[in-house]
């Protein structure tokens, strides 16, 4: 199947008319509300949504309706749900796109797809029409969907046009976004999270025996030295020893300071290696991708 791709011009000279809201909305819940609002002005769009391709299993940044209401959060969930993706063709050209470094727009109507993976991944939705907008930005692959539903019809020239105006615009407040959800996420389960903090320790390459790492993840997650003598099944005494080797080893002297060393060290590891890894995560091998060829 062919996919049509249409690559967007450089950012100069783009327009910024409207972005203002979506620019302000960056990093706070109405950050989707917003896009969706601009691109039911300029598109007539039904649904958007955003997703991250950082990954073979992509993850979801927003999703909003026209109509206010959860209806394009719940059709992407069950697109995820049903693993839709793995034979979508905008995702597989998407992945392709995104690692040239080409900020690219994809027109699938429910047509272009046929019958069968037109109802596959549209039918329940009742969608007509989808535009596709895809790029690398700040480091990571981004792809904007929006749609137009069976009873709006299908998106016309002079609607693409003004989604290619704001393309880049879009993809970047989009790639923000998703960075600054993500550090949230992160920062809260490295502090709650004993699995985390531990890895994290261990990431950190101190100079610490494994006893004394252990001590300190415990410490850090908030359990008292009985606690951890219980859960370590040591003597409180030894507990206390172990600490006071940490904080040698560290040049620390206090349960505040090996927080502050704490989050320094989860800053300094993310900044280097992004995501600090968590739970395994399904990955997808291309055998399961459909590959579609670009006209």
């Amino acid at each position: 199947m062919e996919v049509e791709i249409t690559q967007i011009g450089s950012q100069q000279g783009q327009s910024s008319a409207g972005l203002a809201p979506v620019i302000m909305a960056v990093g706070d819940q109405g950050f989707g509300r917003s896009i969706q609002s601009l691109l039911a002005k300029r598109c007539s769009a039904t649904y958007s949504m955003a997703i991250s391709l950082d990954q073979e299993c992509p993850s979801i940044i927003w999703a909003e309706s026209a109509d206010g209401t959860d209806r394009a959060l719940r059709e992407l969930d069950h697109y995820m749900a049903r693993r839709h993706w793995i034979v979508d063709p905008a995702i597989y050209q998407g992945h392709r796109l995104a690692d040239t470094g080409v900020a690219g727009l994809m027109w699938l109507s429910r047509a272009t797809l046929g019958n069968e993976l037109g109802f596959r991944l549209y039918g329940s939705a009742g969608v007509a029409d989808r535009l596709v907008l895809v790029g690398r930005v700040l480091g990571s692959k981004i792809l904007i969907a929006l749609t137009k539903s069976s009873r709006v019809g299908n998106f016309t020239d002079a609607e693409v046009a003004a989604l290619q105006d704001v393309a880049h615009g879009l993809l970047a407040a989009t790639a923000k976004h998703a960075s600054l959800i993500t550090s949230k996420d992160d920062f809260l389960e490295a502090l709650t999270s004993l699995k985390q903090i531990e890895l994290l320790i261990g990431l950190a390459h101190a100079d610490l025996t494994g006893r004394e790492a252990e001590v300190c993840a415990r410490i850090l997650y908030g359990i008292s030295t009985a606690g951890i003598a219980l859960d370590l099944k040591i003597g409180e005494e030894t507990v206390m020893t172990y600490r006071k080797r940490a904080y040698q080893r560290l040049g620390i002297g206090s349960q505040r300071e090996l927080l502050l060393w704490y989050v320094t060290q989860w800053a300094r590891i993310r900044t280097l290696q992004g995501a600090i890894p968590s739970n395994d995560r399904t990955v997808a091998s291309d055998s399961e991708l459909m590959v579609g060829t670009v006209g």
